[in-house]
């Protein structure tokens, strides 16, 4: 089974639990070989270094100050067109949904809801 991570949770964090989550259970995934990418093109989060290369592709920055929404369009079309133009199994978002990928399976984490209060 093939199974892509998306970049959002980890372009909006540096550090925090919600990233920190995800990095461990990919971790887990690769520890029972099951193959696993983590698509983020560009990220700030300090967990997602912790990651082998062959398991990621992207590139870390220290912040993104005066150029997230510009890195987020980026990150948003390079994983669109990553995602229509390559197999997989399931895409594993790590943050709320709004791919217009929808010819396969999705798996989204709810991990908090507090600001929806």
């Amino acid at each position: 089974m093939k199974l892509i991570y998306d970049y959002k949770i980890f372009l909006n964090q540096s550090i925090g639990g919600p990233s920190r989550y995800f990095v461990e259970l990919i971790k887990e995934m690769v520890k029972i070989n099951e193959d696993t990418t983590i698509l983020s093109p560009i990220y700030i989060n300090q967990y997602l270094r912790d990651i082998e290369k062959k398991y990621k592709r992207g590139r870390y920055i220290q912040n993104k100050r005066y150029f997230g929404k510009f890195f987020n369009l980026y990150n948003k079309l390079v994983s669109n067109h990553y995602f229509n133009n390559n197999n997989y199994d399931i895409l594993h978002t790590t943050y709320y949904d709004d791919h217009s990928i929808k010819k396969k399976p999705t798996v989204i984490t709810v991990y908090d809801l507090i600001h929806e209060k």
